[in-house]
């Protein structure tokens, strides 16, 4: 792989990962908003590029998918946490 292909499949790179970690943060951000399930979406949408973009981080060479896969690991963790109120259990 020339230089040029490399440099300009880095900056794919950290653009897949800027519009990962953007998405995580709309999501979480847009809780009990209209917006909620299209952020939702989107952050899936970036969740599965980031993934791939992990996968083809493997084949660039060394520590191309580091990034990647702390970003991937990142919005994971950041999209199932719940930090909000704890609920009162329902009693039936």
């Amino acid at each position: 792989m020339s230089a040029s292909e490399t440099s300009w499949a880095v900056w794919l790179v950290i653009l897949v990962q800027a519009a990962g970690l953007l998405s995580v943060w709309l999501a979480r951000a847009s809780e009990g908003l209209t917006l909620e399930k299209r952020f939702r979406w989107l952050f899936l949408a970036c969740l599965g590029l980031v993934a791939g973009s992990t996968m083809v981080g493997l084949s660039l060479g060394v520590g191309f998918w580091l990034t990647s896969g702390a970003t991937l690991s990142t919005m994971a963790v950041t999209g199932i946490f719940d930090s909000g109120k704890p609920r009162d259990a329902i009693v039936w």
